[in-house]
């Protein structure tokens, strides 16, 4: 069975004008990650793409804002559908308050998601993003 799962890349601003990208930390303390998890039998990528941003961050963002950007096969096996929200948002609008037993989330930098274990997926990501 193949495994598949989702990200979701939010680019936003800060008051400095400095691009920032919303990360996550990940529950096995190992780094940093774009919001996402695994999808769930009967459930679409941009559903599942949705859901995880929420569980992860308490953003509610509906699936028909998000766009396709890239879909690859990580380091682990997954099958990685990775889903961006268009234009940046400024950071200050959003209170960042993950779900119960959710990893901590904050507007970070780029380079704090090129560490192992997902840090060639994400340049794939940064690269197709064209940032």
């Amino acid at each position: 069975m193949i495994k598949q799962g989702v990200c979701v890349l939010v680019l936003g601003f800060d008051e400095d004008n400095i691009i920032k990208v919303l990360v996550c930390e990940r529950k096995d303390g190992n780094g940093f990650c774009l919001p996402g998890g695994k999808i769930d039998p009967e459930e679409r990528a941009d559903q599942a793409a949705t859901r995880e941003l929420f569980e992860e961050t308490g953003i509610w963002i509906p699936s028909s804002d998000l766009r396709h950007l890239y879909s690859g096969v990580d380091i682990e096996g997954w099958v990685t559908t990775c889903f961006y929200l268009p234009g940046k948002i400024e950071t200050k609008d959003f209170f960042l308050s993950p779900g119960s037993g959710e990893p901590e989330c904050h507007w970070g930098a780029w380079n704090e998601l090129f560490g192992p274990p997902f840090g060639d997926y994400n340049r794939k990501v940064f690269e197709v993003a064209n940032l």
